[in-house]
């Protein structure tokens, strides 16, 4: 069953990587009997799908834990959510015998089941993990997410100060925690970025009109038909011609694949 006082795994004066970031201690408590633990999060990090660097730690998720049928595991009635503030916090939860099927996900959301709801208008990088299971012999979780969506970023002249938006694109959708599958729903919105950096949904995608703001001047710019993953970084570099005009002169893929190529020049709107 699940004791709703929540606890606070103190983390030992070891550096702030996740690598080494640790849970409490193995010992049982005090009210720990055998056939049962208390669940403890070692880290929690997420990284690109693929990359072998060290991933950034994520300090605030949510965790469904189903049982083996697919229900909320015996006395989580939701998903928990858990916090870090040099030690994870979040409601303390009894594992058994009967296996525990943990799946992350960021930023947290009190979901009512197993299904995350996808917004590209708030620009949030949405994070999941694959499924851990566990059990009272196997109670502590080590969580590794990846990103859901493809970002893409835009320089000029070596700057970022520049803002994106982009119109008639699917904006909304859902991903399955289960499945890992992530579904677009039907109709148009459009999208702004915060800065140079713009969040899309991953897939097939064809030439697509952005409007590039920059130094007063808004630029139309048609993106190249390409097929995005997701975790990837497109990295487009741009420059300013004599003429006044954008000049894209070079495409990067961080940080498994080849950027396509692109040649042309980009004039203001009038």
């Amino acid at each position: 069953m699940i004791k709703i006082k929540a606890y606070k795994c103190i983390v030992t004066s070891m550096l702030l990587c996740p690598a080494f970031l640790t849970g409490c201690s193995g010992e049982k408590g005090p009210l720990e009997q055998d056939g049962e633990r208390k669940l403890l999060v070692e880290n929690c990090f997420s990284r690109s799908s693929g990359a072998d660097t060290d991933g950034s730690l994520v300090k605030d998720f949510g965790m469904v834990l189903l049982d083996d049928a697919g229900n909320t595991y015996t006395g989580v009635p939701g998903p928990v959510h858990v916090t870090y503030d040099g030690g994870w916090t979040f409601p303390e939860v009894t594992l058994t015998e009967a296996t525990c099927r943990l799946l992350a996900f960021s930023p947290f959301q009190d979901i009512p089941g197993k299904e995350l709801t996808v917004s590209l208008v708030s620009q949030t990088d949405y994070l999941a993990s694959k499924e851990l299971r566990l059990n009272w012999q196997n109670h502590r979780a080590s969580i590794e997410m990846e990103h859901l969506l493809s970002l893409l970023e835009f320089t000029v002249e070596g700057s970022d100060a520049c803002t994106l938006s982009m119109e008639g694109l699917p904006v909304e959708g859902a991903y399955d925690l289960t499945s890992g599958k992530l579904s677009m729903k039907e109709g148009d919105g459009s999208i702004a970025s915060k800065g140079n950096m713009l969040l899309l949904f991953p897939g097939k995608t064809e030439e697509r009109r952005i409007q590039i703001r920059y130094r007063d001047n808004v630029y139309d710019w048609y993106l190249p038909a390409n097929t995005f993953e997701a975790g990837n970084r497109y990295t487009y570099v741009l420059s300013l011609s004599k003429e006044g005009m954008l000049i894209l002169s070079g495409v990067s893929v961080r940080p498994w694949q080849a950027g396509g190529d692109y040649t042309g020049s980009i004039k203001p709107n009038e």
